[in-house]
Protein backbone atom coordinates (compact mmCIF):
# COMPACT_ATOMS: atom_id res chain seq x y z
CA UNK A 1 0.00 0.00 0.00
CA UNK A 2 2.87 2.43 0.57
CA UNK A 3 4.47 1.97 -2.80
CA UNK A 4 0.38 2.28 -4.45
CA UNK A 5 0.27 5.55 -2.63
CA UNK A 6 3.44 6.66 -3.65
CA UNK A 7 2.63 5.85 -7.16
CA UNK A 8 -0.85 7.64 -6.66
CA UNK A 9 0.89 11.08 -5.26
CA UNK A 10 2.93 11.54 -8.39
CA UNK A 11 -0.22 10.94 -10.86
CA UNK A 12 -1.96 13.10 -8.56
CA UNK A 13 0.19 16.23 -9.52
CA UNK A 14 -0.85 15.59 -13.36
CA UNK A 15 -3.64 17.26 -15.12
CA UNK A 16 -3.91 13.07 -16.95
CA UNK A 17 -7.10 11.74 -16.38
CA UNK A 18 -5.85 8.57 -14.07
CA UNK A 19 -6.87 5.06 -14.38
CA UNK A 20 -5.62 2.21 -11.73
CA UNK A 21 -6.58 -1.01 -13.79
CA UNK A 22 -5.25 -4.53 -13.34
CA UNK A 23 -5.25 -7.87 -10.48
CA UNK A 24 -4.11 -6.89 -7.31
CA UNK A 25 -5.12 -9.93 -5.36
CA UNK A 26 -7.06 -8.56 -2.94
CA UNK A 27 -10.44 -10.28 -2.13
CA UNK A 28 -13.04 -6.58 -3.08
CA UNK A 29 -15.93 -9.10 -2.60
CA UNK A 30 -14.93 -9.77 1.08
CA UNK A 31 -15.68 -6.10 2.89
CA UNK A 32 -13.78 -6.67 6.49
CA UNK A 33 -10.75 -8.00 5.06
CA UNK A 34 -8.65 -5.49 5.88
CA UNK A 35 -6.16 -5.46 3.16
CA UNK A 36 -9.96 -4.88 0.93
CA UNK A 37 -10.79 -1.78 3.58
CA UNK A 38 -7.12 -0.45 3.48
CA UNK A 39 -7.14 -0.53 -0.20
CA UNK A 40 -10.64 1.06 -0.82
CA UNK A 41 -9.85 3.90 1.69
CA UNK A 42 -5.98 4.29 0.35
CA UNK A 43 -8.09 4.90 -3.31
CA UNK A 44 -10.75 6.64 -1.78
CA UNK A 45 -8.31 9.31 -0.44
CA UNK A 46 -6.93 10.07 -4.16
CA UNK A 47 -10.58 10.78 -5.30
CA UNK A 48 -10.60 7.13 -6.95
CA UNK A 49 -13.82 5.01 -7.74
CA UNK A 50 -13.60 1.12 -8.42
CA UNK A 51 -16.12 0.07 -11.03
CA UNK A 52 -15.90 -3.82 -10.98
CA UNK A 53 -18.33 -5.09 -8.58
CA UNK A 54 -18.34 -8.84 -10.65
CA UNK A 55 -16.48 -12.29 -9.78
CA UNK A 56 -13.33 -11.78 -12.16
CA UNK A 57 -11.41 -15.08 -11.06
CA UNK A 58 -12.29 -18.85 -11.99
CA UNK A 59 -12.06 -19.58 -7.95
CA UNK A 60 -14.24 -16.86 -6.99
CA UNK A 61 -13.56 -13.10 -5.86
CA UNK A 62 -13.35 -9.94 -7.38
CA UNK A 63 -9.39 -9.83 -8.11
CA UNK A 64 -9.12 -7.26 -10.50
CA UNK A 65 -9.73 -3.91 -10.68
CA UNK A 66 -10.68 -0.67 -12.58
CA UNK A 67 -10.35 2.65 -10.70
CA UNK A 68 -10.63 5.86 -12.39
CA UNK A 69 -11.41 9.53 -10.82
CA UNK A 70 -14.40 10.66 -9.63
CA UNK A 71 -14.52 14.00 -11.87
CA UNK A 72 -13.94 11.66 -15.18
CA UNK A 73 -16.76 9.82 -17.01
CA UNK A 74 -17.24 6.51 -15.21
CA UNK A 75 -17.25 3.94 -17.91
CA UNK A 76 -19.33 0.79 -17.86
CA UNK A 77 -16.79 -2.11 -17.15
CA UNK A 78 -18.27 -5.92 -18.67
CA UNK A 79 -16.36 -8.74 -17.11
CA UNK A 80 -16.46 -11.64 -20.02
CA UNK A 81 -14.99 -14.73 -19.17
CA UNK A 82 -13.00 -15.52 -22.72
CA UNK A 83 -11.59 -19.64 -21.33
CA UNK A 84 -8.12 -18.44 -21.82
CA UNK A 85 -7.34 -17.78 -18.15
CA UNK A 86 -8.21 -17.87 -14.68
CA UNK A 87 -9.19 -14.29 -14.60
CA UNK A 88 -11.94 -12.54 -16.67
CA UNK A 89 -11.46 -10.02 -19.40
CA UNK A 90 -12.44 -6.48 -18.03
CA UNK A 91 -13.76 -4.31 -21.22
CA UNK A 92 -14.27 -0.80 -20.80
CA UNK A 93 -14.26 2.73 -23.05
CA UNK A 94 -12.78 5.43 -21.92
CA UNK A 95 -12.17 8.94 -22.81
CA UNK A 96 -8.46 9.94 -22.08
CA UNK A 97 -8.87 13.46 -23.44
CA UNK A 98 -6.38 16.21 -21.71
CA UNK A 99 -8.33 19.05 -20.96
CA UNK A 100 -7.79 21.89 -22.87
CA UNK A 101 -5.44 24.62 -21.59
CA UNK A 102 -5.99 27.71 -20.52
CA UNK A 103 -3.97 30.71 -21.78
CA UNK A 104 -4.14 34.24 -20.17
CA UNK A 105 -2.45 37.51 -21.38
CA UNK A 106 -1.59 40.30 -18.94
CA UNK A 107 -0.33 43.33 -20.14
CA UNK A 108 2.42 45.14 -17.78
CA UNK A 109 4.35 48.42 -18.40
CA UNK A 110 7.81 48.34 -17.83
CA UNK A 111 9.53 49.39 -15.16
Amino acid sequence: FVELAEVLDCLSTLVDPIILAGDINIRLDRASDASTVSFCDLIASYGLTQLVNDITHDNGGTLNVVCVCDDQPIPVVNVINTGLSDHQLLCWKSSLLRPLPIYVTSIRRPW
